[in-house]
């Protein structure tokens, strides 16, 4: 099971984090875009590997604490559109 998330950045690139066996990565589009595939495939701007190969759960606390050496979670807003 992969863990997955994506979005869009103040500047209107995409950002797709994917946590699948044990391999944690970051990736973010190079410029403003609707499509997240631009995000997907481009190069990984973070990674990092669990020591379990298996893993691929995490949850979204978790998730951002990693991805904050890349992405600023400050004003991240809830779907409900207030502040988490």
């Amino acid at each position: 099971m992969p863990s997955q998330w994506e979005g869009r950045l103040d500047d209107g690139r995409m950002f797709y984090v994917r946590f699948r066996n044990g391999h944690f990565e970051v990736r973010v589009s190079s410029g403003p875009t609707d499509d997240i595939r631009d995000a997907v495939g481009a190069p990984a701007c973070y990674e990092w590997y669990s020591e379990d190969a298996h893993d691929g759960f995490m949850d979204e606390a978790t998730m951002m604490e990693r991805a904050a050496a890349v992405l600023d979670f400050s004003l991240v807003r809830s779907d409900s559109g207030s502040e988490a």
